[in-house]
């Protein structure tokens, strides 16, 4: 099977599957905000079987080239920036997965994966067994239910089984084990939620992926008197957009530069001021510092916004947003 089969595949899947009813005193409790409970559903095996192959091909954590880390940014939406390091590692458990939780006997890890943020450490296992999913459940009862872990939810149908797990000596750790049948391999595939929210990551610190690009193109048609600060000093386009309608169009350009955010407003209020056209001081004030300008022409045809921000995958940018809106009345672009 290769990667553009797993694809199609992964396509195909339904939008939704069943999730468990957790009881109301433990749904989603010390879970990530990324991981709600329904993530941990009873979901069908194909997904696992996708994910095992996928994340297979890379080791992000041993040096390897880290194409685990990226499909997983893929899947779930992550990537690692300064405030959160996404780690992967082919074939064998994170290097801080609890020497005391029990594995069930003759598991093979296929790959795992730790997201390492400000809000603790989140990490997922995917090991593979022979044995009944039965089986597998029974074992997981009883050993998350023995000190130092205490289980807290299980559910097992036809589809597969979780349980969820907490333990009480210890309130910011808690997780849960989700097993399927895996129709790709044969096997019960053993996925494995472990959340510790005290190994949090200091905000700042974490590896930043982060590299400038080639600046990109314009939107068609964007208006040539409405200027990107110092485009040809060393701007980077990051985004662009636009939409069309009846009543004109729109536009969004979201570029970096290293100069500093009021250097960026001041141009813009200066060259803006000095067509005459209005401008509008809408910095949000309080605790953010983002700082930002509306304006309009005189005719009331072109208008928008521009904000500037620090940039939070490397601080020694300023990103800033550019907003356009264009009437149909108005000439020429």
């Amino acid at each position: 099977m290769n990667e553009e089969a797993a694809s199609s595949e992964a396509q195909a899947l339904p939008d939704s599957v069943p999730s468990p009813e957790p009881t109301p005193a433990t749904a989603g409790a010390g879970l990530p905000p990324w991981l709600p409970l329904a993530a941990l559903a009873v979901v069908p095996a194909l997904i696992v079987g996708i994910l095992v192959y996928a994340l297979a091909g890379g080791d992000s954590g041993s040096g390897g080239s880290g194409n685990a880390a990226g499909i997983v940014d893929g899947i779930v939406g992550l990537k690692s920036n300064s405030n959160q390091r996404v780690e992967s590692y082919k074939g064998r458990l994170h290097p801080d997965f609890p020497a005391d939780f029990d594995l069930y006997g003759g598991s093979k890890a296929v790959v795992s994966f730790a997201v390492v943020s400000a809000e603790g450490t989140s990490m997922i296992s995917f090991l593979t067994t022979s044995a009944s999913i039965d089986d597998v459940y029974e074992y997981f009862q009883k050993t998350l239910d023995e000190d130092p872990w205490q289980l807290e939810f299980g559910q097992l149908n036809d589809e597969g089984a979780v349980v969820q797990f907490s333990r009480p000596d210890n309130a910011d750790v808690s997780g849960a084990v989700v097993l399927y049948y895996s129709e790709l391999d044969d096997v019960t595939s053993i996925r494995i939620h472990y959340e510790d929210v005290s190994a949090a990551l200091t905000p700042g610190t974490g590896a930043s992926n982060f590299q400038v690009g080639q600046s990109r193109p314009l939107p068609p048609g964007f208006p040539s008197d409405i200027p990107v600060y110092e485009a040809d000093a060393g701007t980077i386009v990051l985004d662009t957009g636009f939409q069309r309608g009846q009543g004109g169009q729109a536009f969004a350009v979201t570029f970096l530069t290293k100069d500093s955010q009021d250097d960026v407003i001041k141009f813009y209020t200066d060259e803006f001021g000095g067509r005459g056209w209005t401008t509008t001081d809408t910095s949000p004030g309080g605790t953010s510092f983002a700082v930002s300008v509306d304006f309009a022409d005189k005719a009331q045809t072109v208008s928008g916004s521009v904000s500037a921000d620090s940039f939070e995958d490397d601080s020694a940018y300023t990103k800033v947003e550019l907003v356009v809106q264009v009437t149909s009345g108005r000439r020429g672009n």
